[in-house]
């Protein structure tokens, strides 16, 4: 059973954050469901506060708004994992964040970043692999996503993300947009991470 790691959550809008620099799978839908449904999903409202970040050097992550100005993403969306700064932290000025259904228009630049002071790029751990980014400005006209106050073992999460897209027999979704959202049951809940699977649609496999 293969379990994918919800690193964000907690928010309102879960958001997973799973780019790094050579994009890694984002969201894979059901092969037998419309890529409509998927498409109407990331496009409500509730989910307007999830968006993305990107550096010149082309790396892209999910990130989700948790204030006017600041982003909640994963610490090692930040880490280089490439090249000549490998292991080496982004500085903000490089880093912009958008919201929307490509990856193109970027809404805000950023400012300052903080990773949790617990997370060792040499040595990272979902625990600690938290961050969060100040925007240079306020984006105003979006409701930031709210801490999920119950407890998160079997509800619905609905995943948001950006990058390489595929269903459970292939990959990729030819004419799909950068944004797709899906939702899927949270089968372990900890305290350093909530963890879900891609389940087969005849139920035979999990």
């Amino acid at each position: 059973m293969r379990y994918t790691c919800v690193r964000v959550a907690m928010a309102l809008a879960i958001a997973c954050a799973i780019l790094r620099p050579v994009p890694a799978a984002a969201i894979y839908i059901r092969h037998d469901v419309a890529l409509s449904n998927y498409l109407t999903l990331a496009s409500d409202p509730l989910y307007a506060a999830t968006g993305y970040l990107r550096s010149p050097a082309g790396d892209f992550c999910t990130g989700t708004l948790v204030s006017p100005t600041v982003v909640l993403s994963a610490a090692h969306c930040f880490v280089y994992q490439g090249g000549p700064n490998v292991g080496q932290v982004a500085s903000p000025s490089v880093v912009m964040f958008g919201l929307g259904d490509t990856i193109e228009d970027f809404t805000n630049n950023a400012s300052a970043l903080v990773l949790n002071p617990g997370y060792n790029p040499a040595s990272p751990s979902p625990e600690f692999d938290q961050a969060l980014l100040t925007l240079s400005s306020p984006i105003l006209g979006v409701s930031p996503a709210g801490i999920y106050a119950g407890d998160p073992f079997g509800i619905i999460a609905t995943i948001v993300g950006y990058g390489a897209q595929g269903t459970g027999l292939s990959n990729g979704l030819p004419g799909a947009p950068a944004r797709l959202a899906a939702q899927n049951v949270v089968d372990i809940a900890s305290s350093v991470a909530l963890r879900y699977d891609f389940d087969s649609p005849d139920t035979d496999t999990s």
